[in-house]
């Protein structure tokens, strides 16, 4: 048919509801189907193929509308999706900086064009952040990020196998608010070190609480049960710091860090007390 119109569908996802509008709508280019999807859809369900992802992290439900336009001659035309939200009943807890209560508003905006097996991501975010990402057809993908904690470009896997690398190259990484707890560890939360790729990070500008560096180098690789920190090198105005270490899942805690290091400071003493230690 050339004409699809279909008001007030009805459908369930994960045991959600969700209603469904069709309509055919002529562009300059030719017809096309659009499609939109609106409902309450819960974290887990938005979330559910990253199944890495901790437990205590995401939780909750908010109301979603999905908009997906379908052209009728997809010979060289684009399927488009937007997804917004405003995220209110949603609750985040990854840091004591990356934390949104349930109640508050948090608006999104994703948008994704899909071109034969390229297919291009934008995630907009308040105060003009913004995250754009390219997947090849092999599932590689290119990420630009313009956000308050990382400012940069990161290469990955679509899989994120264990034998895959990341890459990141940022020019700022406020790392401490990224990852941070004052509060310790709860079950199911943090990643476990044995899931990880290898990461091959040089990062500009880093902060991690009180300490600030000019450049940070990292390279990481995976064995059973750990990552392998085989190199760290990061250097500021008053700290250098370069060694490596280990990443477990250990018996006796549910993640154990060890780091041997080699430090330089012309004021150690000020630096250490500066991440919460005592003054030597």
């Amino acid at each position: 048919a050339d004409r699809i119109t279909s008001k007030g569908l009805g459908a369930r996802l994960d045991g959600s509801e969700i209603d469904i509008d069709i309509s055919t709508v002529e562009q300059s280019f030719g017809a096309v189907t659009s499609m939109r999807f609106t409902g309450d859809i819960a974290s887990d369900t938005l979330l559910g193929r990253f199944d890495w992802l901790p437990v205590v992290w995401f939780s909750g439900s908010s109301a979603w509308q999905i908009d997906l336009d379908i052209p009728h001659y997809q010979s060289e035309d684009d399927v488009i999706v937007e997804a917004r939200s405003d995220l209110v009943g949603a609750t985040v807890s990854i840091s004591d900086v990356l934390v949104k209560p349930a109640d508050d508003a948090y608006p999104v905006l994703i948008d994704t064009t899909v071109r034969g097996d390229v297919l291009h991501l934008g995630l907009s975010l308040p105060d003009d952040h913004r995250v754009d990402g390219t997947r090849d057809g092999g599932g590689d993908w290119v990420v630009d990020m313009q956000t308050a904690l990382a400012i940069g470009k990161v290469k990955l896997n679509d899989s994120m196998s264990r034998d895959s690398t990341i890459e990141l190259d940022l020019e700022r990484f406020w790392i401490s608010d990224m990852f941070y707890k004052a509060e310790p560890e709860q079950e199911g939360d943090g990643i476990s070190p044995e899931i990880i790729p290898s990461i091959d990070m040089i990062a500009r500008d880093v902060t991690w609480k009180r300490w600030s560096f000019d450049e940070v180098r990292m390279k990481t690789a995976n064995h059973a049960h750990s990552m392998l920190i085989s190199e760290i090198d990061a250097h500021g105005t008053d700290l250098d710091i370069s060694g490596k270490g280990t990443w477990l899942t250990g018996w006796r805690h549910p993640h154990e860090t060890t780091f041997t290091l080699e430090t330089t400071s012309n004021d150690f003493g000020n630096a250490i007390a500066a991440q919460g230690f005592d003054r030597i």
